[in-house]
């Protein structure tokens, strides 16, 4: 039985601050496989690692960080830390700096805005820093957001992307055009209004709309569709969707399947047997133990 990848989420983020520097080390000491963030664009373009849209549920304020500066978001620092020094929300460039080449990473593209040119700039930030650090090979980009993934992958044939799924529907036609075309010539369920220009694909050739029209309930068989007409080896999914069918569907269609947010230690026991291939769980410790059980045990079958 092939070991499955163990992605530290948010660092190891059931001992340490989520998306922080000492997270992210710390999940390197535990032998982590690759860590996994959010990053997300400041109002003046600055590329920073925090998963939520607003600063509320970690500072206690609804500023938004798309509202805010890269110097004022340097400003919020966390205290309550494990030896007591203060910790700021990292910027990507620094995060790079400090655990390139030391691990993999996937990378979650976050962006809220409807302007579609936001999500663009974020992208080519994004990629901007990876090839800075020379780090084609140990990164993988992720989203939620479809026409994320396709930026990436206009920007370059190279860089190793993963669609993020949360929500399946039926397998049935959704908007009319739910095929694999639609991921060249999207064909969104006309609404009232002027629609919002496209931003046009360099190197893939994609188009890509706007934010209303990215994320929604499709079949796992458009994301699988999508994910392979886009180049991806890889589909993150909840783990709550991930039964033998859908495994079964995913890899018989040649794609991986990794599953989040595994913290649950008989979980993990029973995913690790359905033969999924890796996790994002908090507890990277405990996955990688767990995981270890398992092999042996299956291996003296």
């Amino acid at each position: 039985m092939k070991r499955p990848v163990v992605y530290a989420h948010r660092g190891a983020s059931g001992y340490a601050i989520e998306n922080t520097i000492p997270s992210f080390q710390l999940a390197i000491k535990m032998k982590a496989d690759a860590v996994e963030f959010d990053v997300q664009l400041t109002s003046d373009g600055g590329v920073v690692v925090f998963h939520d849209f607003t600063l509320g549920r970690l500072f206690n304020t609804d500023k938004s960080v798309s509202a805010l500066k890269m110097d004022e978001i340097r400003q919020y620092t966390f205290h309550d830390t494990a030896d007591g020094k203060p910790v700021n929300i990292p910027i990507l460039e620094e995060l790079l700096a400090v655990i390139g080449h030391k691990i993999a990473m996937n990378i979650e593209l976050k962006s809220q805005s409807p302007d579609p040119s936001v999500l663009y700039r974020l992208c080519e930030e994004v990629f901007r820093l990876i090839k800075k650090h020379s780090l084609m090979k140990e990164v993988i980009v992720s989203s939620f957001n479809i026409d994320a993934v396709k930026q990436m992958r206009n920007l370059s044939n190279d860089v190793k992307v993963a669609l993020l799924v949360d929500e399946l529907s039926p397998e049935i036609p959704v908007y009319g055009h739910d095929r694999a075309d639609s991921l060249v010539n999207p064909r969104p369920k006309p609404r009232l209004g002027t629609p919002p220009p496209l931003v046009k694909g360099g190197e893939g050739g994609f188009e890509v709309s706007s934010p209303p029209f990215s994320k929604g309930l499709h079949t796992l068989s458009f994301y699988i569709e999508t994910a392979k007409g886009l180049s991806a080896d890889t589909i993150n999914m909840s783990y709550l969707l991930a039964d033998s069918a859908v495994i079964s569907k995913v890899h018989d269609s040649g794609l991986r399947l990794n599953v989040y947010t595994v913290n649950d230690e008989e979980l993990l026991k029973t995913l690790t047997d359905t033969g999924v291939d890796g996790f994002f769980t908090n507890y990277p410790d405990v996955a990688l133990k767990v995981i270890a059980q398992e092999t042996a045990r299956s291996a003296g079958r």
